[in-house]
């Protein structure tokens, strides 16, 4: 009986993801803010991996 319950609230949790995904994707794809909001990510991810792969070399830490 407790897997069963288990696998429902797995279900459940799977489904609000989903929703979550779709509104994601749709705030995304929103006209309004699509030019402020898309290139943060792009942004985010090129300060992240940027410094590790120009400094990784001559760092102190590594």
């Amino acid at each position: 009986a407790s897997r069963i319950t288990h696998h429902a609230s797995r279900i459940t949790h799977h489904a609000s993801r989903i929703t979550h995904h779709a509104s994601r994707i749709t705030h995304h794809t929103s006209p309004k803010r699509k030019g402020r909001e898309h290139p943060r990510p792009f942004h985010y991810h090129s300060r992240l991996r940027k410094p590790y792969v120009t400094r990784g070399s001559s760092s102190p830490l590594s």
